[in-house]
């Protein structure tokens, strides 16, 4: 009985002294459903009051951020587009225990895995109602005309651009590319969820050509007459 209780005291003692990094991890996930971000943050402040007294006094602040370095050095992953029931894991750096062994510390740690939820259902916007594209000419010379619509509300962030404009017969197919509008980074989509709180449905539409007339072909020759006069030489 008596070895069982020294066991277990020893047993306390350690677990008492063993710093449990998972505590002063946080995994913060926001924004709109499909789209939604994640990030990891550390709670440095609480660890120091918790396990100050670990550290040797010399140079104690030094020796504590030094050690810290193991909360930044870990990778979030997936942190982007992230939707409603997907999994975020937080993964330790591979260092930790040698970290831990140069300052005399007992940690524990494990990855961390914490699912999607509450991100918010997102509107979403078809900048292509505005957008319509007609075709004039005859086939093999055909013409597209791209029009937006004098109401489209975002004509200082989009403009639109056809894949090709001339040249076209029926059956072909012109695609117009909505283009951001400003010299940014972000995307078109990711812009609009951060300005508008509304996602964009498409950045691309395929128009199929049709209604162009058949041209005429005709002999230019068909309307000259050559004669010749004189005599031959000789």
């Amino acid at each position: 009985v008596l070895v069982a209780v020294i066991v277990l005291i020893v047993v306390l003692r350690i677990n008492a002294s063993t710093i449990k990094l998972n505590d002063y991890v946080e995994i913060t996930t926001y924004g709109y459903d499909g789209y939604g971000t994640a990030s990891v943050t550390f709670d440095t402040d609480r660890f120091e009051t918790d396990h100050e007294d670990k550290f040797p006094r010399r140079n104690r602040e030094m020796s504590m951020a030094a050690f810290e370095t193991v909360f930044y050095n870990g990778v979030l992953s997936p942190s982007s587009e992230l939707a409603n029931g997907d999994t975020v894991t937080y993964e330790w750096a591979d260092d930790i225990d040698e970290l831990a062994e140069q300052y005399d510390l007992r940690v524990r740690y494990s990855d961390i895995e914490q699912r999607v939820e509450d991100l918010e259902a997102v509107d979403t916007v078809d900048l292509f109602d505005y957008v319509s594209l007609s075709f004039t000419g005859i086939n093999g010379y055909g013409t597209a005309v791209l029009d937006v619509d004098d109401s489209f509300p975002y004509d200082s962030d989009v403009y639109f651009e056809a894949s090709s404009t001339d040249g076209l017969s029926d059956g072909d197919e012109v695609t117009v590319y909505a283009r951001a509008n400003y010299w940014s980074s972000t995307d078109l989509t990711t812009y609009f969820i951060q300005s508008y709180g509304k996602a964009t449905e498409s950045l691309e539409k395929t128009f199929t050509v049709d209604g162009l007339g058949e041209g005429e072909s005709f002999d230019p020759f068909d309307y000259i007459e050559l004669s010749i006069e004189g005599i031959s030489p000789g």
